[in-house]
């Protein structure tokens, strides 16, 4: 007998004592049977009659995991704005995500001939197998549709982010100064005529205010240090500086009215007073 059909004929047995024993005696009081056979009906999880599942409540579980699924990858987004190049290809490079063709092969299975040649061989324990197959490949390999169809999803993604990423990195300053990293930044900017000749000394202080604006905010750093160097080296703090709103100020004051071209080009000069300044990834 199956669960649900012992299942009844305990509730059946169990009515018919209390009927023949407690209530014999008081016939005036009617036992109150449930005639309803829902009620004792074993629900298998295999019937095809089954309600379907109230769809209100499939939607808003659907709702709930793509809310999920896109918080993850706003979080997954803003993390790989903090990363460099190097970091972030640790998880996205294609020996990261498995989409190597040395991860294709491994994927695909022998022909039924070679199953046939090695499965006793394998079977008995023999270790020289995979050995062989190394040094005498199988000309072809079976793959089923669904994992070539993995597989070329998961580079059209790859591509896919590798062009973001591409994009994202050309844009604004970071196509100019690359992505700045660290919380303690020196500049030190070339002042020499050279440098600030024919036109450049325009566009070098409109990159440099945007940089102050994108990269070396409140947000992004916690010291500033800031020098520039031509036939001398001129700074506008003796000390690097924790970042707020009048430090932000000044340098841009500085960048606007102060910056202009100073002789020749002491590059050595500078390096030499950037150097002195403990914790400071210096950006040229």
């Amino acid at each position: 007998l199956n669960c649900g059909t012992h299942f009844v004929f305990q509730v059946e047995g169990l009515q018919l004592f209390l009927q023949q024993s407690n209530f014999r005696e008081s016939p005036q009081r009617d036992v109150s049977k449930c005639t309803n056979p829902e009620h004792f009906k074993w629900i298998s999880s295999n019937r095809t009659d089954r309600k379907t599942p109230d769809q209100f409540t499939k939607t808003k579980l659907e709702h709930h995991y793509q809310l999920a699924k896109v918080r993850s990858n706003d979080l997954r987004a803003d993390e790989a704005t903090k990363q460099t190049t190097e970091e972030w290809l640790a998880n996205h490079s294609l020996e990261a995500l498995g989409l190597t063709m040395e991860q294709l092969i491994s994927l695909g299975k022998l022909p039924p001939q070679h199953v046939e040649k090695y499965s006793e061989r394998v079977g008995i324990g023999d270790g020289n197998v995979l050995a062989e197959l190394k040094q005498f490949p199988p000309s072809s390999l079976i793959y089923d549709l669904q994992t070539i169809i993995e597989f070329e999803c998961g580079l059209y993604t790859a591509i896919s982010d590798y062009t973001a990423r591409i994009k994202w990195l050309m844009q604004g300053t970071r196509g100019i100064f690359g992505l700045i990293r660290g919380h303690h930044v020196g500049v030190l900017i070339d002042s020499s005529n050279t440098n600030l000749a024919y036109g450049r000394e325009r566009s070098l202080r409109r990159n440099l205010l945007q940089l102050f604006e994108e990269q070396l905010n409140e947000k992004q750093i916690q010291t500033l240090y800031l020098a520039s160097y031509g036939t001398r080296v001129h700074t506008l703090w003796p000390c690097p500086m924790q970042i707020n709103e009048r430090v932000l100020d000044e340098v841009k004051t500085f960048v606007s009215t102060q910056l202009k071209p100073d002789g020749s080009t002491n590059l050595l000069a500078g390096i030499k007073h950037a150097s002195v300044l403990p914790q400071i990834s210096m950006t040229h």
